[in-house]
């Protein structure tokens, strides 16, 4: 036992100089890294639909992967991505697609009607996030910013710049 509390006193593992203690900091933060992506299961969560009612994470079906997009209507890139979802719908017809934003309604109407009018998507959603809520729900989040949750609901990826459709079906497939 003397010579374990011997070592831990020469090693001094608060002394961050020390390359020991710093081999265990970088395997204690990647490991923490990547179980706080792969296994954060799907929040609960409630924002509001644009006919000012509730809509839950109860709202959802329950085998069916979710992206939840947080975005502005206002943005471009948000915008580029409403447009390479679109382009690629085929693709996100199994999936639910949650667009929340924390603009006016009608302004989120607006955005819905000019990138997701006569859509064959039968799993999307506009929803405003009246108490700035989004965050605490799914972290922190630019615009725009996509968490992919698969059809067991863990989290697979996140996103937080525009990202083409493409390497978010892929992110699904993992």
């Amino acid at each position: 036992m003397t010579e374990h509390y011997t070592l831990y006193q020469k090693i001094k593992l608060q002394d961050m100089n020390h390359p020991f203690a710093r081999l265990i900091l970088f395997i204690v933060f990647a490991m923490l890294s990547f179980s706080s992506i792969a296994q954060q299961k799907f929040p609960e969560f409630s924002f509001m639909d644009l006919n000012d009612k509730s809509f839950t994470s109860k709202n959802l079906k329950t085998k069916l992967p979710v992206i939840a997009i947080f975005f502005d209507p206002y943005c471009s890139h948000c915008e580029q991505q409403a447009q390479w979802i679109r382009e690629a719908e085929s693709e996100f017809q199994d999936v639910q697609l949650l667009f929340v934003s924390t603009e006016e309604k009608e302004a989120i109407a607006v955005f819905k009607e000019k990138y997701f009018n006569g859509t064959t998507l039968k799993h999307v959603y506009f929803l405003k996030d009246t108490e700035y809520q989004f965050d605490g729900y799914f972290g922190y989040s630019e615009v725009p910013s996509m968490y992919i949750y698969n059809q067991k609901w863990l989290k697979v990826a996140e996103f937080h710049k525009e990202t083409e459709a493409e390497k978010m079906i892929e992110s699904l497939k993992k």
